[in-house]
């Protein structure tokens, strides 16, 4: 999922290998320029030219990136399929900031998006039922297909988010991440994601 630092085309995140360097915590420049060599390849890779990292402490980074055209659906949001994909990046580059320093290979990856909470209707409650669709409609939720990616508290196209990722537990063979994305300006969270490694033998 995640490509090699450096290798000069795309790659999945089990062709990582951790150099010397990465054995102990990387300095914040260091991980800079893992992040900065994630986009210097042709291909999907570069949708992550935007991120930049913020901060660094041993096992959590935390990294944010302005939503522009390119990392939308159609309602002008962001992507579900991206939300996924930065999990998968910032949650490696996490574990690359480990005394281990092995970025591994992942095993499971699930995203939970906020969405819209749906009122519940009571037998003839019909008033609030219209009121409902009524809203929904200025929304414009009905110009779309109902899918994961629609959601209320999505970040639009113009905002900042944070991008925070944390090992949990690393043992000899096996990695547990989170990462969370919220908004900037409010700290709301609008996806949380679980990110399982192997981290080998």
């Amino acid at each position: 999922m995640t490509p090699r630092p450096g290798s000069g085309k795309g790659s999945r995140s089990g062709a990582l290998r951790p150099c010397p360097a990465m054995r102990a915590a990387l300095t914040l420049q260091s991980l800079r320029e893992v992040v900065k060599s994630l986009v210097d390849t042709p291909g999907f890779d570069r949708v992550y030219d935007k991120i930049k990292l913020l901060s660094a402490i041993p096992g959590k980074v935390v990294c944010e990136m302005k939503v522009e055209e390119q990392h939308t659906n159609r309602a002008g949001t962001l992507h579900g399929g991206l939300a996924a994909t930065l999990v998968d990046v910032v949650s490696t580059v996490a574990l690359m900031n480990t005394e281990r320093g092995e970025p591994g290979v992942s095993v499971d990856m699930n995203i939970t998006l906020e969405s819209c909470p749906l009122p519940v209707f009571h037998r003839g409650d019909v008033v609030s039922m219209v009121n409902f669709c009524s809203k929904w409609v200025k929304q414009e939720l009905c110009q779309l297909m109902p899918s994961l990616e629609r959601y209320i508290s999505a970040p639009k196209m113009g905002e900042e988010i944070l991008i925070t990722s944390q090992v949990m537990k690393q043992g000899r063979r096996i990695a547990f991440t989170t990462t969370d994305l919220t908004k900037k300006a409010t700290g709301k969270i609008v996806a949380q994601g679980r990110h399982t490694k192997y981290l080998g033998p």
